[in-house]
């Protein structure tokens, strides 16, 4: 009964996704990616284009898309599709505000790299981001954030090191001090030039 309901889910939702899947295409420029195998191609299920893995159901869990040539402004995609857990889209030429234009508190959320875009936004407040995400890389963008000692990051950056959080590119003021264990990091901020009050 259970993977009935699963599988009558996947089928209201498979065509929404296709949606949002080619919104992503046309606004990120998809006709100049670099890799853009199957996408909006006719008998050709979202399952199988390039990038993007999917539940056993045929959900979107993973979208793939790393130095691509993406162009444009991104969009909550998650706010879409709601088992996507992993978002690499580093290296590309990618515009947004976060958290308005693009969340990182949702519950789904487990990975997300968005290094080497042209991001923009502050993150101060604690909860733009969500306590299930695992991996967050958000270096080389012009992202603000002045995270208070009380903004638990242990769940991101549990010790030992290495730390899996790279926030190289944000102009921390304060740092909780849980965070001493994740030597890497905190090595990173000391060696972009604003690691003087990182363990202050």
């Amino acid at each position: 009964a259970e993977r009935l309901r699963k599988q009558e889910e996947a089928e209201a939702l498979r065509p929404k996704e296709r949606e949002v899947l080619v919104r992503l295409y046309e606004k990120t420029g998809g006709e100049n990616w670099n890799r853009q195998g199957g996408w909006l191609q006719d008998g050709i299920d979202q399952c199988r284009w390039e990038g993007v893995t999917c539940t056993e159901y045929g959900l979107v869990a993973e979208i793939t898309l790393s130095r691509n040539n993406m162009v444009g402004r991104l969009f909550d995609l998650a706010d879409s599709l709601t088992y996507l857990h992993h978002i690499d889209m580093q290296a590309n030429q990618l515009e947004a505000s976060l958290p308005s234009d693009f969340r990182l508190n949702h519950s789904n959320l487990r990975y997300i790299d968005l290094s080497k875009n042209k991001l923009t936004g502050n993150l101060s407040d604690k909860s733009s981001i969500h306590e299930s995400l695992v991996y967050l890389d958000l270096s080389t963008n012009d992202i603000m954030g002045r995270f208070e000692p009380k903004f638990d990051l242990m769940k991101l950056c549990p010790p030992p090191p290495p730390c899996p959080v790279n926030v190289t590119a944000l102009n921390l003021t304060s740092w909780p001090e849980d965070l001493i264990h994740c030597n890497e990091t905190l090595a990173n901020l000391t060696a972009s030039g604003i690691g003087s009050n990182a363990t202050t």
